[in-house]
């Protein structure tokens, strides 16, 4: 499963609210992940599995810094480290614990790391500073599509069927009369969609912000970088 996505990237887990003092399960690109806040609110992020009889972490408890597993008790640091084994006297045998991931929260987000930690890069987090922007109301939401992501950037990037899909509240003229521009800088790719003096959509009237000046210029911007962030403007 873990091949079908690209791994060096920043993958959103969560939104910043969603994570308490109670451990969170997430599927990342096909691996299960655990996500939960030391007492400082610092995130730790490790595999959803406890190393020994695999039970998933998120059904467990916050202790302090660490997790502790809901079948017997094993307790695991930020690090992954295993720290307590109540059924075991001695030392705890050496390597016993499960992988950790680099996690950031940023913009009201919380990002995980998935592929190699050495090669994690904050310079490859997505800009969405406009989730915190003064004068900006932000609604987060999940809603599961039982289908290849690759098919909902599709969706997003190709707005042209906004007049049929969405006609109540996008519809209206220019979509696929006017050409897009496409610009491309590394991995990230810009589109921009020009619609001079076209119908108001459904949407615009409510606001009622153009009221009585009928057709306007309009244009239609989208922004898409790896591995599925698409940012677009209306």
């Amino acid at each position: 499963m873990a091949g079908m996505f690209l791994q060096n990237q920043w993958y959103v887990a969560a939104n910043a609210e969603e994570l308490t003092d109670k451990p969170l399960g997430r599927i990342i690109c096909g691996e299960p992940v655990v996500l939960y806040r030391k007492q400082d609110g610092a995130l730790a992020a490790l595999r959803d599995r406890c190393p020994h009889r695999k039970l998933p972490l998120s059904l467990g408890t916050v202790i302090g810094d660490a997790i502790q597993c809901g079948y017997h008790g094993v307790r695991l640091n930020a690090d992954g480290v295993c720290t307590a084994i109540p059924s075991q006297a001695g030392a705890i045998p050496p390597g016993f614990g499960v992988p950790a991931y680099p996690v950031v929260e940023q913009h009201a987000l919380i990002f995980v790391w998935i592929g190699e930690a050495a090669r994690a890069d904050r310079r490859l987090l997505p800009d969405w500073r406009i989730n915190t922007a003064p004068g900006w109301a932000t609604v987060f939401g999940y809603q599961h599509v039982r289908a290849n992501y690759q098919l909902v950037l599709d969706n997003l990037l190709d707005l042209t069927h906004l007049p049929f899909v969405h006609g109540a509240v996008l519809g209206g003229d220019g979509y696929a009369e006017n050409a897009l521009t496409v610009a491309i800088d590394g991995d990230r790719v810009a589109l921009r969609r020009p619609m001079p003096n076209v119908a108001q959509s459904p949407l615009i009237v409510l606001t009622g912000k153009y009221a009585g000046q009928g057709k306007v210029d309009r244009a239609q911007s989208s922004e898409f970088q790896p591995p599925g962030y698409v940012f677009i403007g209306l």
